[in-house]
């Protein structure tokens, strides 16, 4: 599982699905991740992992080209939101000009999309604002509530999840356009009927409390979806034009 939050949420959240999965196979699924974006993926792109979730960038520009194909996507679209703390100044994206923004890895979704909307809003991502790339979305959000970032980019879901834990609550500055969701895939050398019960599984799978406040959609009565590649042609485009520093 790409290292979106921190290890300890992520196990809770992901362990319990391979497990299912291994239920539903009777196939031997073991939950793994890695400390960061680089490591999972290098391991993406040597095929180490049999079924995995990624985020959309990483699907279109790693993940197709060594040979996974698409299993099932979170059941809703994937937006940027960005959030302020509640003494800030910063209300709208109109207030973004000078700003400290941070966010993920450079290659995430989230930060993809966040420099897509700064650019749609006429605010150049390299001059206009600073952006600070961390750890992951849980990083982010706590760069903000130290004040050494005047905004983050990240996802509803985990703002409020984080809102929760920390009892505090943000002010929600802007939100970009959305993209598809991210999505379980599958190595191409699986066995088509291994593939489909994979599939099954998850578009019937039964998640823990912790992965229902994640995943589940206010505005669907279904966690995932089957997914078709075509869907992603968007985020190629996105890719096309914001590739990203690579050091970052």
């Amino acid at each position: 599982m790409f290292p979106f939050l921190s290890a300890q949420r992520l196990e809770s959240i992901f362990a319990p699905i391979a497990a299912g999965l291994s239920k539903a196979t009777d196939c031997n699924f073991h939950y793994s991740s890695t400390g960061n974006y680089r490591s999972f993926m290098d391991k993406l792109m040597k095929r180490k992992y049999d079924v995995a979730y990624v985020q959309p960038f990483d699907y279109v520009r790693v993940a197709v080209p060594h040979g996974y194909l698409p299993l099932a996507a979170r059941d809703s679209r994937l937006t940027a939101t960005l959030v302020a703390r509640r003494d800030s100044t910063i209300e709208s994206q109109e207030d973004l000009k000078g700003a400290t923004i941070a966010l993920p890895p450079a290659v995430a979704a989230v930060s993809y999309l966040t420099r897509a909307a700064l650019e749609s809003d006429g605010i150049d991502p390299n001059q206009d604002v600073k952006l600070v790339y961390t750890k992951n979305h849980g990083s982010c959000l706590q760069q903000v509530l130290i004040g050494k970032a005047d905004v983050c980019g990240t996802v509803d879901t985990v703002a409020n999840m984080f809102e929760s834990n920390n009892n505090i609550k943000f002010t929600w500055v802007a939100q970009t356009p959305s993209i598809p969701q991210a999505l379980f895939v599958v190595r191409d050398d699986i066995p088509p009927e291994q593939r489909k019960r994979l599939q099954q599984a998850l578009l019937t799978m039964q998640l823990t409390p912790a992965g229902l406040r994640l995943f589940r959609n206010p505005d669907s009565d279904r966690i995932f979806r089957k997914i078709d590649d075509s869907e992603y042609d968007i985020v190629r485009r996105y890719w096309r034009h914001f590739q990203p520093n690579m050091a970052n």
